[in-house]
C-alpha cells in the first residue's frame, strides 16, 4: 500500500475507526488518513481495494465467545452495515476505487457458511445503495481459504457486481523442514496440510483425494489448485475472480552457504504469477512493503523495506521475478 503523500506520517491511521455512536458509527476523523492514501494511489493510477480487517467481528474468539462476532451478532451487525453505507457515500465520487472488500478473512471456523454469505449479503447491500457502481468483494470462511471456496456457499444469490475473493499461502511451511524447496517431489499430505483430502489428487472440495501419494511441488501443482477449486466457481456462475493476497518468506530465497542452494523462493514467485496471468486472476502480494527493522527477516515478504534508519531497499529479485506477470 502507498503511503499517503499529502498527509505527514502520523495523520496514517493505526487506531480502530469504529465508534458506538449513532447513525454511522464510524470516526469520520479517519477519513483525513484514508483520503490522502486513497489519492495518492489513485492519481498514481493504481486501482484500490478499499478493506474492513476487524479481527473480533470476522470471529476471532468463536471458540470462548461465540455471539461477539457480525454473524451472530444482529446489533453489531447492524452497525456494520451503516458504517459501510456510510463510507460507500463518502467514496463514491472517488476515481478507481475497485472494491469495497466488506470483511476480510471470517475467522469462525466453525460457523455456518450460509451465515456468512447471509452477513456478506447485507454488506454488500448496504455499500450499493450509496455507490452503485463500485464493485464488493467477498469470500469464504475462515481465512478465504482455496478448499472451501465453493459457489454454492460462498456465491451471493441475485447479486451481481461482486467480486469473489480467496487467499493462497500454500503450502503451508514452505521454507520449513516439511516443504523445504520449490521444484522437489513431497508426500501429498506434507504439501496439502489442512485440507489433504480435498488437495491431493483425485480431490474435490468434498474431500476423496489420496493422501498418500507423492508429489511435485511445481508450477503445475498450484495450477491444479486454481484449476480445480477457483475457476469452477467463475465458470459456473460468470463472476470475477480475485487472490488476495499470496507470498512467501524472503529467507525462502536466501543461499545457504554449505550448499550454495535456496529454496527457490523466486522460481516459485516467477512461475505462480506466470499462472495466474494464464488464468486471468487478479492478485495482491502480502506485503508489498513494510520492514521497520535493520534488515528482512526471514518470514518476512515485503518486496519494498523500509529500514530502521529511515532508507528503503528494494528486493529487486522478487520484483524481476514478477515483473514479466505484471
Amino acid at each position: 500500500m502507498a503511503q499517503p503523500a499529502a498527509a505527514p506520517r502520523d495523520q496514517v491511521i493505526t487506531a480502530d475507526c469504529m465508534t458506538s455512536s449513532p447513525p454511522y458509527f464510524f470516526d469520520d476523523g479517519c477519513f483525513r488518513a484514508l483520503d490522502a492514501t486513497l489519492r495518492d494511489a489513485t492519481e498514481a493510477g493504481v486501482w484500490v481495494i478499499l478493506t474492513v480487517r476487524s479481527k473480533y467481528g470476522a470471529g476471532q474468539s468463536f471458540e470462548t465467545d461465540p455471539g461477539a462476532d457480525v454473524f451472530h451478532n444482529a446489533t453489531l451487525r447492524a452497525h456494520f452495515y451503516a458504517m459501510w453505507g456510510h463510507v460507500a457515500s463518502h467514496y463514491a465520487s472517488f476515481d478507481r476505487i475497485a472494491a469495497y472488500e466488506i470483511l476480510a478473512e471470517p475467522r469462525d471456523k466453525a460457523v455456518d457458511p450460509a451465515l456468512v454469505r447471509a452477513f456478506y449479503d447485507g454488506g454488500c447491500a448496504a455499500a450499493a445503495a450509496a455507490d452503485p457502481r463500485t464493485p464488493c468483494m467477498v469470500g469464504g470462511r475462515p481465512y478465504y481459504k482455496l478448499w472451501t471456496f465453493d459457489g454454492a456457499q460462498v456465491v451471493l444469490p441475485n447479486r451481481s457486481n461482486v467480486i469473489y475473493t480467496f487467499d493462497y499461502f500454500q503450502p503451508d511451511g514452505f521454507g520449513s523442514s516439511r516443504v523445504p524447496a520449490y521444484g522437489q517431489a513431497y508426500p501429498c499430505a506434507s504439501l496439502c496440510k489442512g485440507w489433504e483430502a480435498q488437495c491431493c489428487p483425485g480431490g474435490t472440495v468434498a474431500g476423496g483425494g489420496d493422501t498418500r501419494a507423492t508429489v511435485t511441488f511445481d508450477a503445475a501443482w498450484s495450477a491444479d489448485n486454481f484449476e480445480r477449486f477457483a475457476l469452477p466457481l467463475r465458470a459456473a456462475y460468470r463472476v470475477p475472480l480475485f487472490l488476495n493476497q499470496w507470498g512467501v518468506g524472503y529467507g525462502v530465497g536466501r543461499v545457504d552457504p554449505a550448499t550454495g542452494k535456496s529454496g527457490g523462493r523466486y522460481a516459485f514467485m516467477a512461475d505462480l504469477a506466470a499462472t495466474l496471468q494464464r488464468l486471468d486472476i487478479g492478485w495482491a502480494w502480502w506485503t508489498w512493503r513494510g520492514g521497520g527493522d535493520v534488515d528482512w527477516k526471514n518470514g518476512s515478504s515485503e518486496i519494498i523495506y523500509d529500514y530502521r534508519n529511515g532508507s528503503v531497499g528494494v528486493d529487486t529479485a522478487a520484483v524481476a521475478a514478477l515483473a514479466p506477470s505484471m
